[in-house]
Parts: C-alpha cells; sequence; structure tokens
C-alpha cells in the first residue's frame, strides 16, 4: 500500500500524447483530441499542477501538499481501516498543515517557503478567499524564480478576459480589484519595490 505522500510521485504519463493545446472558437484555449481515444484510456496526467491551495474548510484537516486528511486512529484490527493521519502546523505561518516532514519538505522546496513569511504576517490568513491565496503563491513563486519561463508562458496563455471585464467596468471589475488589491498587499508586505503592478495581479488573478 503507497504512503499517501508517495502517490504524488506515482503518476505518469500516457506513452502516447492524445491531445493538444489550440483556441476554441467560441471559449478560448482548449484541450482537443488529435488521435481516437478508447474509453478508459489515459488522456493526460500531471504529477502536479503549477499551483494547489485548499479550500477554506480544509485547512484545518488537510495535509497542504498530498491533500490527505487527517484519520483518527481505530480500535479495529489495521486491516480493517486506512491508517492513521496527523497534520501539523507549519511552525512558521501556523496555517498550513502537513501529514509528515516529507510532505513539509516537499512543499516547502516547491512554492512554501515563497509564501510562508507572507501568511505569517496576513491576518487571519485561514480566512482568505481560496483565488487569493492562489493568487499570492503564484505570484510569489513568480517573484522567487521557481516558475520555468515555459511554465510561466502557458500560464500567461490562459484566457483573462480582463479587457472585457475592465471596458465593462461593471461588478465583475469591482470584485476583482478588491480581491486583487488583497493578493498585491499580502505579496508584497515584506518586499522592499513591488515587482507586479495592481493591473498585472489583476491579470494573475483572472487566469487563477
Amino acid at each position: 500500500m503507497l504512503n499517501p505522500c508517495d502517490k504524488l510521485r506515482h503518476s505518469t504519463m500516457p506513452d502516447e500524447i492524445n491531445v493538444k493545446v489550440k483556441d476554441s472558437p467560441t471559449a478560448g484555449s482548449g484541450l482537443f483530441a488529435i488521435n481516437n481515444i478508447p474509453a478508459g484510456s489515459l488522456v493526460l496526467s500531471l504529477a502536479r499542477p503549477l499551483i494547489s491551495v485548499l479550500d477554506i474548510p480544509k485547512l484545518a484537516n488537510t495535509c497542504s501538499n498530498c491533500f490527505e486528511h487527517e484519520v483518527p486512529p481505530s480500535p479495529l484490527p489495521s486491516e480493517h481501516h486506512p491508517p492513521a493521519i496527523t497534520v501539523k502546523a507549519c511552525t512558521g505561518c501556523k496555517t498550513l498543515k502537513f501529514c509528515s516532514k516529507r510532505c513539509q519538505s516537499q512543499a516547502w522546496k516547491r512554492s512554501h517557503k515563497h509564501e510562508c513569511a507572507i501568511l505569517s504576517k496576513a491576518h487571519t490568513p485561514e480566512k482568505l478567499p481560496n483565488a487569493v491565496r492562489a493568487t499570492m503563491q503564484i505570484i510569489r513563486m513568480r517573484e522567487g524564480d521557481a516558475i520555468p519561463e515555459e511554465q510561466w508562458k502557458a500560464f500567461l496563455d490562459l484566457e483573462s478576459h480582463m479587457d472585457t471585464i475592465r471596458s465593462e467596468n461593471g461588478p465583475r471589475m469591482e470584485q476583482i480589484g478588491v480581491l486583487a488589491m488583497g493578493a498585491w498587499s499580502y505579496s508584497y508586505r515584506i518586499a522592499s519595490k513591488p515587482g507586479l503592478s495592481i493591473a498585472e495581479t489583476q491579470d494573475i488573478f483572472s487566469r487563477v
């Protein structure tokens, strides 16, 4: 049986790539089949997404690296129940939790070292909306040179619709403006000089 932390390292790509990204005539970019794909076949597998944040209710009992949630010990024999899992909070930010030192180390090397100090200075960071935390994570990773140029370009190729939203200047623009401002403010709280403008942060937020 795989340790929960090992699951992330056992993802495999299919022997043949059966899809490609191209523009859709009706909905921005999309994933399109380039070959016949038999039912039940693996289309595409990624070891990890570029960024990942938990829903607010899951922060208290779920590992922020492998996404396994706490499982209390059981009095039943081990063959009749899953192994017990306990998560412990990062001692720095006290917001994200991890089920093992290995998960904490993996998360630290990938993204958490770029956001830990930010979260530690945020007021009630566990209440920040998911999209704000995701935007903060990608900004801090980009500022820390943790996103390769190829992946950053692919992210920027995602449809943002910000030109339309700005021209409408309606409720959506107001909502994005407030949330993106929050992400921008927190992201640069410990930086001497912001690397991105508020408008650029809005563009990132709209892609998350």
